[in-house]
């Protein structure tokens, strides 16, 4: 039997709807072509992941889909798969998804935030979602700190390395 790996690629939100179809949330846009194709998602809470046959596909904006499984034909059906995390194969990871761009910064959870100095500022432990902006919340010296993330403070992500590396306003660690 194959040992698949896989990567989380997202998380189902809720039911939606009474044909059995779910919202979801990707951390990567998604790119499909002639060339690559997404028939199967792997759900989970676990170290386990079941694979799960796509029936449709839809995007609904801002990084959301709405999805319909074969074996999914009922809204309680939907239900309880809610909350599961979604995996791919990670052969199929760089073929469907653009991970070059986040569309959920909640994958940065964990991550190491440095300076552009290479200066560490501590793990990121949570991240709040602001209107107009996203803010990460990291431990510097003891103190809390609300970092913010947009295409003007991140330098650089490595996601192999979980670190990401920020341009911030000339003292804000200095609160």
């Amino acid at each position: 039997m194959t040992q698949h790996r896989f990567a989380e690629v997202g998380i189902i939100k809720k039911a939606h709807g009474i044909e059995g179809r779910l919202k979801v949330s990707l951390f990567f846009p998604l790119i499909l072509s002639e060339t690559s194709s997404l028939e199967v998602l792997f759900l989970g809470k676990d170290d386990k992941p079941i694979p799960y046959f796509l029936k449709s596909l839809e995007p609904t904006g801002k990084g959301d889909y709405i999805l319909h499984f074969e074996d999914c034909h009922t809204r309680d059906e939907a239900r309880r798969l809610v909350g599961m995390r979604i995996f791919v194969p990670l052969k199929q990871l760089d073929e469907c998804f653009d991970t070059s761009v986040i569309t959920e910064y909640n994958v940065l959870i964990g991550f190491m935030a440095f300076t552009t100095a290479r200066q560490p500022i501590g793990i990121i432990e949570d991240i709040y979602e602001l209107p107009h902006q996203y803010l990460a919340r990291v431990i510097y010296f003891g103190k809390e700190v609300l970092l913010p993330l947009n295409t003007h403070t991140i330098v650089l992500i490595d996601k192999e390395e979980k670190t990401i590396t920020l341009q911030l306003p000339e003292g804000m660690l200095d609160l």
